[in-house]
């Protein structure tokens, strides 16, 4: 199982939005990590994170990420980048 690294913020807008989005997705493949910049910044830069939301697909076997997508997305575009059907 894949892991789905979210960094957001609680006062960041169109990270609330993606999050309302990414609950209309059944998540059953992918293991979701939500990542607060604000409390691990460390994370953030070790990620390179440099605008929010950011996804970060994780390869499950190699732990390297796979891509990675910036800002709001529709359900349907949340669905190709997770491999969805």
């Amino acid at each position: 199982m894949n892991t789905l690294l979210k960094f957001q913020a609680t006062w960041c807008n169109s990270c609330s939005v993606l999050s309302r989005t990414l609950k209309t997705i059944n998540m059953d493949s992918v293991k979701l990590i939500e990542v607060d910049i604000d409390q691990q910044p460390e994370l953030s830069k070790t990620h390179d994170v440099r605008s929010i939301p950011t996804l970060i697909l994780i390869d499950s076997k190699t732990n390297k990420e796979i891509k990675r997508c910036t800002g709001v997305k529709t359900k349907e575009q949340l669905l190709q980048f997770l491999g969805i059907n």
